[in-house]
């Protein structure tokens, strides 16, 4: 599922994320027994790689931010669905919440 987990966020007993390696995050709404891939919007890297998402936090079971290296923050307003990036005005690799 992902190389390396870097961060593992639950909104409830049954749904959560998982954040990692190749700009990973996967969502969860069975307790983790079965996991779906979310497209995080983390560009590829000389189009083969993404970068590591390294943190992620949800308020509520729809919004929620994840940080990676190279600066890149990604949000979602509807439980990851859809990502999108924002703006963080760095290039320093962004480890927490």
């Amino acid at each position: 599922m992902i190389n390396d987990n870097k961060h593992v966020f639950f909104i409830s007993d049954n749904e959560g994320w998982i954040a990692g390696s190749d700009g990973s995050i996967f969502h969860t709404t069975t307790s983790g027994a079965k996991w779906d891939r979310q497209d995080s919007r983390i560009p590829l890297i000389n189009g083969h790689v993404r970068d590591t998402i390294n943190s992620l936090h949800f308020s509520d079971e729809n919004y929620g931010i994840a940080v990676a290296d190279v600066g890149f923050i990604t949000r979602t307003e509807d439980g990851g669905k859809n990502w999108q990036l924002r703006e963080s005005g760095t290039e320093n690799n962004l480890t927490s919440m």
